[in-house]
């Protein structure tokens, strides 16, 4: 469901924000005014009051605080009798918030909120009475309507134009923002937010409904009905508006500064277009508002269309080159391997508060790498598949592989689950085993382990997928999960190929975990010069265990100290290994880092010939 709202545009329904707080005060005032003849100040008091209580059991966030703030001035104003300053509402409004938490400034939620209201206060009075369909010198205000059928038809375009217009100027004013801060636009969002936006209204409304009639068995039954039928409704409407080709697109996140200087050129092209409009004489109105809208819009999409334009342009590895990147994911895996012509994924899951799905897609957009079409999952423990059904429903993943002992007989586990949603996206599952190869660009993938059959008895980690990767320049060894008892049936598997195990590089099996002495003997029979280590516990041990069966020759990494650790395979037969936080694993920052005063160049590497 998120998914299909972040699709829409309209994720920011999902959440308590200032467009709930705006429909209850909205609704309120007009009951007070309209159905019980209220006068305005009394009107303003009561409706106050409803806010205050609102915001109070709310969740606390700035949107919810801003929107308070400015009703609660709305409501002042009508009480004493004053002029309405909207202009002065909003930023006063965010003077109180950051009073209380200035940190609030470098927020996405506060800079999106008081960005889109910023550009609604200052353009909808402008455009509320224009139509681009009628002639300019008309004023829509001074219409009169001989008929009700006529009237009905007034308000309804009014209502429908003002809605047009606030869905299009939030989206025009804070797209780059949204860009900035999640890398996803959504270029259908003002249609979509036109259509979704009267049903969650009526969602809303239905909803404060259900809770003051609860008691009331009638009345709060057939609220209850009404209630559900719009929200199944709602959500019908979101799903099939988040199918619309093009729904959301992604690209990685421009720098500050081209935000910086896509708004600094939006307000130099109005400004510019206002003073042309005063110094020119003559012209109609629809021409002058046409005129200035269209320079600001330009402005506004000119450069971070330019840069999400280039960012969507999605680029595997060189030809015959191929890419490693293990991904930061806490206590879990997730591995990608972006080839010429395709993106690979091998397990992704983690046992933090977080989708690791998501985490997978964001590597992908920086890393400007083809979305992963294939994943494969090592076992059925979720460290390791948590983040797949996200991939596999949002992230263009299609085919999924396990192991033959990745099964569904316990219908309520994590395992038998993310199987039943991979057959609701029609996702193809297959079965590797030992002896299955497969090629990925330059590069081919041997299955070490498991046997097709004779492990059922082991444990999900002693039956994890081992994965060996031959590149011209390098290889690799995934060995998932694997413990004592599996680590030991796994070198007696290839003891007659003393070279089956050899790799440049090691994945630490079980995140680095000391399996006794099966542990070291694996490290011998894989003779890596290089090891890596996806963890968020420290692994200082299992680092000392390396050194002390390999010698000091070789590299341990651990996402725990460098983040993300990326090998290259290059066309010339070399291998490099990089990360833009890496530490030495006794705790000392490496020298190129400590001399280096900006992170993106913070970067340990190792060439292997």
């Amino acid at each position: 469901m998120n998914e299909a709202f972040l699709r829409t545009g309209a994720i920011h329904f999902l959440t308590v924000s200032g467009f709930h707080v705006g429909v209850l005060g909205a609704t309120v005032w007009m009951l007070l005014r309209f159905a019980l003849r209220r006068g305005p100040r009394s009107a303003a008091i009561c409706t106050a009051g409803v806010l205050v209580v609102y915001a109070t059991i709310a969740e606390p966030n700035a949107p919810v605080f801003r929107a308070t703030i400015m009703a609660l001035l709305f409501c002042a104003a009508r009480v004493t009798g004053r002029d309405f300053a909207t202009h002065n509402w909003l930023p006063a409004a965010a003077i109180v918030l950051l009073l209380f938490d200035p940190q609030q400034l470098f927020r996405a939620g506060f800079q999106l909120s008081f960005l889109q209201v910023a550009v609604l206060v200052a353009f909808f009075p402008k455009l509320a009475n224009w139509r681009p369909w009628r002639d300019a010198v008309e004023d829509p205000r001074a219409r009169d309507v001989d008929t009700y059928a006529a009237l009905a038809v007034k308000i309804v375009e009014r209502w429908l134009w003002g809605l047009l217009l606030v869905s299009v100027l939030a989206w025009a004013g804070s797209w780059p923002l949204v860009v900035y801060h999640f890398e996803r636009f959504a270029p259908w969002a003002p249609l979509q937010a036109l259509l979704i936006s009267p049903m969650v209204i009526a969602t809303i409304l239905l909803g404060f409904a259900t809770v003051l009639l609860g008691p009331l068995p009638a009345a709060g039954e057939l609220v209850g009905k009404a209630l559900h039928a719009t929200t199944d409704g709602l959500l019908w409407l979101v799903h099939v508006l988040g199918q619309l080709p093009g729904a959301l697109l992604e690209a990685p996140a421009p720098p500050a500064a081209v935000v910086f200087l896509t708004y600094g050129l939006a307000l130099t092209a109005l400004y510019a277009a206002s003073e042309a409009r005063r110094a020119r004489a003559g012209g109609g109105a629809k021409g002058r508002r046409a005129g200035w809208l269209l320079a600001a819009t330009g402005a506004t999409f000119a450069i971070p269309a330019a840069w999400f334009g280039a960012g969507a342009i999605r680029e595997g590895a060189p030809a015959d080159a191929m890419r490693l990147c293990v991904l930061d994911v806490g206590n879990g895996s997730a591995t990608l391997i972006i080839t010429e012509d395709q993106t690979m994924l091998v397990d992704a899951g983690t046992l933090g508060n977080f989708d690791a799905g998501e985490t997978v897609r964001r590597a992908l957009n920086a890393l400007r790498a083809p979305d992963a079409t294939r994943c494969v999952i090592s076992h059925a423990n979720f460290d390791h598949f948590s983040g797949v059904p996200t991939l596999v429903s949002a992230a263009g993943v299609r085919q999924v592989a396990v192991n033959p002992y990745f099964r569904d007989d316990d219908r309520t586990s994590p395992a038998a689950k993310l199987l039943d949603e991979l057959r609701s996206h029609d996702a193809a599952i297959q079965t590797l085993k030992r002896g299955d190869r497969f090629a990925a660009g330059a590069s081919t993938i041997d299955v070490l382990w498991p046997p097709a059959t004779g492990a059922e008895r082991l444990r999900a980690n002693d039956s994890s997928l081992v994965l060996k990767i031959s590149h011209p320049s390098g290889r690799v060894l995934l060995p998932g999960d694997l413990e004592r008892e599996g680590i030991g049936l796994l070198l007696d598997a290839c003891d007659a190929n003393p070279d089956a195990l050899r790799a440049d590089v090691l994945i630490a099996p079980h995140h680095g975990d000391i399996e006794g002495d099966a542990t070291a003997d694996l490290l011998a029979a894989v003779d890596p010069t290089a090891i890596i280590v996806s963890t968020a516990r420290d692994r200082s041990a299992f680092a000392e265990l390396a050194r002390d069966t390999l010698g000091k020759r070789v590299r341990v990494y651990s996402t725990r100290r460098c983040g993300a650790v990326v090998v290259e395979f290059t066309a010339d037969r070399s291998m490099r290994i990089s990360s833009p936080f890496a530490r030495d694993d006794d705790g000392s920052v490496a020298a190129d880092e400590a001399n280096s005063r900006s992170p993106v160049n913070k970067t340990r590497s190792l060439r292997v010939p």
